[in-house]
């Protein structure tokens, strides 16, 4: 495929007649075969447990939206304590390329990686999301404390009391 050497969509572009007057037209720059997945559009900083959104896309070669886009991709992260991903999402037309996604939940806190990837075409790059999960706090309307007449349990945490 040519570089696109055009506008993007929506934009103009100006050019020059004898009398020197600008003449506005508008160039539509047609989208290649997707090549590789984006993620944007989500807060790098999330508190454990708490849901976020983020943007996924696919892109041509010239790092267009592949508007045809129809791949099905699936969500993978670094976090080993039990986080709550997506199921794998099927791209379809109303996507035209784009989908606004619920995260889900990263529970494990530090530096975390969500990774996206197309799940039929090894051709396709796959995208990371750097995320930092930051601990959440004991609520009373959260955290769970039980005991007995020997042992204290808090948030799964027992405590022998003699």
């Amino acid at each position: 495929m040519t570089p696109a050497t055009t506008a993007p969509v929506g934009y103009t572009t100006g050019s020059t007649v004898s009398t020197s007057t600008p003449v506005a037209s508008t160039t539509k720059v047609v989208a290649g075969t997707a090549t590789s997945l984006s993620i944007f559009g989500y807060s790098s900083n999330v508190t454990s447990g708490t849901s976020f959104k983020l943007i996924i896309s696919a892109l041509d070669a010239d790092g267009n939206i592949a508007t045809g886009y129809r791949g099905t991709v699936r969500f993978t992260s670094t976090d080993t304590s039990s986080p709550a991903l997506p199921s794998n999402y099927t791209f379809t037309s109303d996507d035209a390329g784009v989908h606004f996604v619920n995260a889900g939940t990263l529970n494990g806190a530090g530096s975390q990686t969500i990774t996206i990837n197309d799940v039929d075409s090894g051709s396709i790059s796959t995208a990371t999301a750097s995320v930092t999960v930051t601990a959440a706090t004991v609520s009373a309307t959260v955290s769970a404390v039980s005991a007995s007449p020997s042992s204290v349990t808090a948030d799964g945490v027992s405590v022998s009391v003699l």
